[in-house]
């Protein structure tokens, strides 16, 4: 049977994943997140493998990441450039 277990442990958080893929769809899974618990344990059963992962630690997370600001700035300055250009095109073809 196809096994593994992995573990991850920073200053903030500490998690355990137990996988084996030739299962039967058992899970047991304790992220702090309820939604995301319940995700997992969907594409657990639903994959045919058990899954045992809990996660402890910093669950304290903002909303909006650093990452997620700019990824959003640089949308909105495409979107400002392909505005402008198409006004451009507009305006030649008029």
């Amino acid at each position: 049977m196809r096994r593994a277990t992995l573990t991850r442990a920073t200053r903030e958080t500490r998690i355990v994943v137990r996988l084996a893929l030739e299962g039967r769809g058992r899970h047991d899974v304790k992220t702090g997140v309820r939604f995301l618990d319940h995700m997992l344990e969907l594409v657990a059963r639903h994959g045919g493998f058990d899954l045992r992962l809990s996660a402890d630690g910093d669950l304290d997370v903002t909303s909006i990441t650093p990452w997620r600001t700019r990824a959003w700035r640089s949308a909105k300055r495409c979107r400002q450039r392909s505005d402008r250009a198409a006004a451009s095109t507009a305006r030649a073809i008029s």
